[in-house]
């Protein structure tokens, strides 16, 4: 699956349904901040896939010691979809919608949204080098 939020609405449904394996972006994004040895997950995606909090579940299960934050940013699909985000007004909107992150000193994001990616070099100049970004498409 090569969305976010599809799922996160969906993986214990298809599980119990099908008797394949299931490769989810969603998954491999976690897996990708345990390789990594986070301590602090920061979480962007869409308000449907934050609202279902599979991310921070997920995480959960594995380390309940890991602290997440999670952050719906929803503006940046349409920024991206429009090309807005060669505008530069964008940073003013990257920075409005990250600084929690920035304050909170994150040691990964994860791009929960597989549009991130094509502002992943915007988030890197905002967050600075000291956070990884976790392109969840490319961890699949």
């Amino acid at each position: 699956m090569a969305c976010n939020t599809v799922p996160s609405y969906s993986i214990p449904l298809l599980k119990r349904r099908f008797n394949l394996p299931i490769f989810d972006v969603l998954s491999a994004g976690v897996k990708a901040s345990f390789r990594l040895g986070a301590k602090r997950v920061g979480i962007i995606g869409t308000s449907s896939t934050i609202e279902r909090k599979t991310y921070e579940k997920s995480i959960r299960k594995i380390d309940k010691s890991i602290k997440t934050l999670a952050k719906a940013c929803p503006i940046f699909v349409p920024m991206i979809e429009q090309s807005l985000s060669k505008k530069n007004y964008s940073k003013l909107i990257i920075k409005d919608n990250l600084q929690i992150f920035k304050n909170k000193k994150v040691d990964v994001l994860i791009l929960g949204c597989t549009h991130y990616p094509l502002i992943k070099k915007d988030i890197q100049d905002y967050l600075g080098p000291d956070v990884i970004l976790i392109d969840s498409a490319k961890e699949i």
